[in-house]
């Protein structure tokens, strides 16, 4: 950045002569070029040593396909999918320089073309399908850096621009995109992009790609590898429900690289008791308080991310987030108490590693996160991740979603807005759309845990009425210097459905929050519902050689077949116990008879789904059932006599009943 160079330079030069020669300082930051390259901005990618880095004369902004009425067609009709036509084509950004394009996501790519004019130029210097912007085939937007998984497709390939950039869209319509992109403000960016990248650019995207490739085994290998001076403190131990351990106690400048924390007792698992809490400095609030598996990104206290900045694999709960402090760092575990209840001692390994490398308060923020969990939040409000103030910038969040009512999980529908010094700068497209996902409740979309480098699903069930996500901000760190409030809608526009999020939002700044939620008691349990609900969406099922299933529409499922045909509903998302079970299902001209059976045990007598008019039934009681080992299924078995050979059904409720598992 051309104005700021020499400033920056003679600040640094300042800063190591005033410091002490023992002091063993090491300032980080992006090579301090005449000109701010492309290469510059693709090490962000995978250099995590520069996220405490702040970003001045910079802004975070987005276009998306959002519906600006507050109602949810958010790209449905295609109706927000554009800013203006030009001709038959639509443009969908038309973004004045300097600045560069951080990350492109849609749910809905298509082989029309899309086009990128950059600096007022005729001629577009990327013109290429709109699903090759993330499928690989396309250099240099190469996988993993580009790709799709969990019903999103995603580029993180940044795109530069000196004087503008507009996108064009040629195609009858676009449905759901965001775009964020970062301004340069009175600072000079990076050369304008270019599809042809020289040896340096190559290189460094190539080893971004690499990274983001790597398991924790290879990340931690190359944090090693590039420190030297590193010190690790290593320690095993057991702790008691009411004892706190020190994992750290230093009291000397430095910057954490790595945390790790692993259970060495067998079967006994890290639980919500379990709580980690950091303080840097002399600061009153702490840095992080909040139970140890929700700052590692479990979902509903199983093991679910594995980011390349921190989360769980093979047993190791990892952190490579790097933490600067000043003068103090002090890690604790606290084994919180609970009531009356038998708690195991646990068995823990925990490591740290660190450098005595001081921060540099002009360029570095600390470390910071903000934990709550609220259950049943007031309606029509959002639910908020994050609320700072003073210089800093926002970079990852973590929700756990679930419902309170059985059922769909039409809670995920509410989209994430983020104000920026006051000023809206990012409005998104729905819950799972903000995590790089889309399109829940469909197979092999958003429909089961999933983890990617940097963003994922964290779980998604039906039958327990929960999801969540994760997402990491590497190049597209949200800076702010004096307010940020990130939030989400709680439920729809109506905001109809009651429910239970858990939250966590990383940072750094110049100070702590202000206000700390305590993980009290009952903010550490982990419900399970009495009530669950299976649809047939994502219901998992086999069939007979002589019969079939087949979805007529959303939450309708046809099961037809001859006589004595069978369908085998496969319950594992349901806890093992007793339940009442109810169906509910459509009676039709063409409807059978049929009955449920746990293998080679009748549940119920034989039901007619036969009527002349099509009529609904409800929640119909079949009979109790238990679930265990031998029996994690029902079956529905279509019978002898009626007129017809359809069975159209639309859900199956389970009561948790009293008694002991059998």
């Amino acid at each position: 950045m051309k104005i700021n160079r020499f400033f920056y330079f003679f600040l640094v030069l300042a800063f190591l002569i005033s410091c002490r020669e023992d002091d063993a300082v090491l300032i980080r930051t992006v090579s301090l070029h005449s000109v701010y390259s492309f290469s510059d901005e693709l090490e962000y990618l995978y250099r995590l040593d520069l996220l405490p880095q702040y970003r001045d004369n910079t802004t975070v902004e987005q276009v998306s396909s959002y519906d600006t009425t507050g109602g949810n067609n958010d790209g449905f009709s295609g109706l927000y999918s554009y800013i203006r036509k030009e001709g038959d084509k639509l443009i969908i950004a038309d973004l004045q320089g300097p600045g560069v394009i951080e990350r492109i996501w849609t749910p809905t790519p298509s082989e029309d073309t899309i086009q990128f004019y950059f600096d007022g130029e005729t001629e577009p210097r990327i013109s290429i399908r709109f699903i090759d912007l993330f499928s690989g085939k396309q250099y240099p937007f190469i996988t993993p850096i580009v790709g799709n998984e969990v019903g999103g497709y995603y580029s993180y390939l940044p795109i530069p621009y000196q004087q503008s950039c507009k996108i064009v869209y040629i195609g009858d319509q676009l449905y759901f995109h965001q775009i964020q992109y970062r301004k340069f403000n009175g600072t000079t960016g990076p050369e304008s992009f270019r599809m042809e990248l020289n040896e340096a650019e190559n290189t460094v995207l190539r080893r971004a790609a690499r990274f983001w490739e790597s398991r924790r085994s290879d990340i931690e290998s190359y944090i090693d590898s590039i420190n030297t001076g590193q010190e690790s403190i290593t320690q095993s131990f057991t702790i008691s429900p009411g004892e706190t351990v020190d994992l750290l106690n230093l009291e000397k400048a430095g910057r954490i690289l790595k945390f790790e924390l692993v259970t060495t007792s067998g079967s006994v698992e890290i639980n919500k008791d379990l709580l980690i809490k950091i303080l840097w400095d002399d600061e009153d609030q702490p840095a992080v308080f909040c139970p140890v598996i929700d700052f590692f990104g479990y979902a509903f206290g199983k093991p679910s991310t594995r980011s390349i900045l921190h989360g769980s694999e093979s047993g190791i709960n990892y952190c490579f987030i790097p933490m600067p402090f000043d003068s103090r760092a002090k890690f604790e575990l606290i084994y919180a108490k609970r009531g009356n209840a038998d708690q195991p001692a646990i068995a823990l390994k925990s490591s740290i590693g660190f450098v005595p490398e001081r921060r540099n308060p002009a360029f570095e923020g600390k470390f910071y996160t903000q934990w709550k969990r609220i259950i049943h939040p007031e309606e029509g409000e959002p639910y908020i991740f994050q609320e700072s103030s003073g210089k800093g910038h926002h970079f990852g969040t973590i929700l756990q979603a679930r419902g309170l009512s059985a059922g769909m999980t039409r809670f995920f529908e509410g989209d994430d807005s983020t104000l920026v010094d006051h000023t809206l700068r990012l409005h998104g497209t729905g819950s799972e759309d903000y995590f790089n996902g889309g399109w829940y409740a469909l197979p092999n979309r958003w429909d089961r845990a999933f983890s990617l480098p940097i963003h994922g699903c964290l779980e998604y069930s039906i039958p327990l009425s929960r999801t969540g996500g994760y997402r990491f901000y590497l190049t597209d760190k949200i800076s702010y210097r004096q307010h940020f409030l990130h939030t989400i809608e709680h439920g729809p526009e109506g905001n109809r459905y009651p429910v239970d999020y858990t939250s966590i939002a990383f940072y750094y700044g110049e100070h702590p929050p202000t206000e700390i939620m305590e993980p009290r008691e009952e903010l550490r349990e982990i419900y399970l519902p009495d009530t669950l609900i299976i649809t047939p969406d994502l219901m998992k099922v086999t069939v007979g050689l002589y019969n079939a299933v087949s979805r007529i529409d959303w939450g309708k499922f046809m099961f037809h077949g001859d006589e004595n045909s069978i369908m085998v509903v496969h319950l594992d998302e349901i806890p093992r116990g007793k339940y009442g079970m109810y169906i509910s299902f459509l009676k039709s001209g063409e409807g059978c008879d049929f009955s449920i059976w746990q293998r080679q045990k009748r549940v119920s007598e034989t039901i007619s789904s036969h009527s002349e008019n099509v009529e609904s039934m409800e929640d119909l009681y079949i009979g109790d059932i238990n679930l265990n080992e031998n029996y994690p299924s029902v079956t529905l078995m279509k019978e002898a006599g009626g007129s017809g050979n359809h069975l159209v059904f639309t859900k199956m409720m389970f009561v948790k009943k009293g008694g002991e598992d059998q």
